[in-house]
């Protein structure tokens, strides 16, 4: 038997992403852009402006040189976030299957072409390391998300001054604030040049136009924005199939913020298709711990409503899985699935994990919190055979109710296939008086313990279940030494 080529299989495992070409971001308030959430912000010069104009949004020398590695299989540390997930074992977001789809949309594949033929016809001629080509500075825009300002009321425990206005507060009075981070302030030159893009290379291709803070929904530019591109989309007629307008938020903004937000809906709705992303991954007062600003009680009030008010909006729930989440996992879960059952909508729940700090990341969770993943993983694959059997799951059928509970069973089934990936990684891990794992509790405890005494919290008292990650750290004198 004939080996295959070394090209073929380093086309399925190497660095090929789509998000290069599809997911531009914009950081209004920071002056800078990216490709794909989980990579470093790159800034927008006087130069950059000077030499692309409105195109920089596509074809910064950057992007270019990126999306150029990529087609010959190389890594970049900007997309760390995926390798180190991948690395685990564990699917990451990247997604390289819908890659020729993408460049079909411009042109750059040929009819009938598949992966392995378009790679080796682009290989052939960015051979000589030319970086015009337009395979490079074309954009097939498929999400286009808009980074806001920091401004947030939270300080969740695995974010960071760069994403929360008030973890910067906090950080610059304990003198702990990172040397890169500066104040953000908006460029309205910068601004007409995004909207002039978009009018012109991302309106008639973007499937979801996306916002993300700080917190969304207070943030004054949020509302601006969405009036602008209202404007842009109005006019050309509306697509058959609408775009998705997504906004990601904690849903926990003060009454008359959220009353603002709930009045936008139906405006943006003769445009668009609305998706409120809900960041949360546990309830209650574990909920008050970990994503620390949090009012559960407010929350619940707010996505209740959401559920109940405005049945065309799409509810999806953003848990980024953490250390201190863990140990609930089967509880939240539990309160997604009383929700479907009593509003009947299928809720989606997208895949996402904290990577950064280690000591809160679950891929390197000590192997005993599996546990909670594996009774997960159980009840999700219960929960979709309770309402959606497999056995029957091909069967045509014209019955909403059906149709939708198909949909949430599909849901439950991928996330559950997601959590094996992780639990797998997780139960090959040291256990927890293993040095490795001693080390990075004291860590993690040192740095809990410092934020708790300046708040009159406490991680143990919300999070019973890493009392022995504690005892295996040692008492706060140890931590000193």
């Amino acid at each position: 038997m004939s080996q295959k080529p070394q090209f073929e299989s380093a086309v399925q495992t190497q660095a090929l992403c789509v998000f290069r070409w599809s997911y531009p971001i914009f950081y209004m308030y920071d002056r800078a852009m990216a490709y794909c959430c989980r990579t470093e912000s790159q800034p927008i010069t006087d130069s950059d402006i000077q030499q692309y104009g409105a195109q920089l949004f596509s074809e910064k020398m950057f992007f270019r040189e990126r999306r150029r590695e990529m087609i010959f299989d190389q890594r970049h540390k900007d997309c760390h976030s995926c390798w180190s997930i991948e690395d685990s074992g564990v699917n990451s977001p990247r997604l390289e299957d819908f890659f020729t789809t993408q460049l079909r949309k411009i042109g750059e594949v040929h009819p009938q072409e598949d992966l392995t033929a378009f790679l080796r016809r682009s290989r052939d001629r960015l051979v000589s390391g030319q970086i015009d080509d337009s395979l490079l500075t074309k954009s097939a825009v498929d999400i286009l998300e808009v980074v806001l300002s920091n401004a947030c009321g939270f300080k969740c425990v695995y974010c960071n001054e760069f994403y929360s206005s008030s973890w910067a507060a906090e950080k610059r009075a304990a003198q702990r604030i990172h040397p890169h981070y500066r104040d953000k302030s908006r460029d309205p030159q910068l601004e007409a040049l995004f909207y002039e893009w978009v009018e012109h290379n991302a309106r008639d291709l973007v499937k979801r136009l996306g916002y993300i803070g700080g917190e969304p929904i207070a943030i004054e530019a949020f509302y601006e924005s969405l009036e602008r591109i209202l404007e842009i989309f109005e006019k050309v007629p509306a697509r058959a199939r609408k775009p998705e307008l997504c906004i990601t938020t904690n849903l926990c903004p003060p009454e008359q913020q959220f009353e603002r937000f709930a009045r936008m809906i139906p405006r943006m709705e003769s445009r668009f298709r609305w998706v409120v992303q809900v960041s949360m991954e546990s309830i209650g007062p574990r909920a008050e711990y970990i994503r620390y600003g949090t009012n559960w009680k407010r929350l619940e009030k707010n996505l209740h409503r959401l559920f109940a008010e405005f049945p065309n909006v799409e509810i999806a729930i953003l848990p980024t899985l953490n250390l201190l989440a863990l140990p609930s996992l089967p509880e939240f879960l539990t309160y997604l699935r009383e929700l479907y059952f009593q509003y009947g909508n299928s809720i989606s729940i997208v895949q996402n994990m904290v990577t950064l700090p280690k000591t809160l990341s679950p891929l390197y969770a000590p192997r005993e919190l599996a546990k909670p993943l594996r009774q997960s993983i159980q009840l999700l694959k219960d929960w979709a055979e309770e309402i959606a059997p497999l056995a029957q799951f091909e069967q045509p059928s014209e019955n909403q109710r059906f149709l939708r509970a198909r949909q949430q069973a599909s849901q439950w089934r991928s996330y559950a296939g997601y959590l094996n990936g992780l639990a797998q990684k997780i139960e090959a891990n040291p256990a927890q008086d293993d040095p490795q794992s001693v080390e990075l509790a004291r860590e993690l405890r040192r740095e809990l313990e410092f934020w708790d005494l300046r708040r009159g919290t406490s991680a143990p008292r919300a999070i019973p279940e890493i009392a022995e990650l504690w005892r295996m750290a040692g008492d706060s004198a140890e931590l000193e030494r």
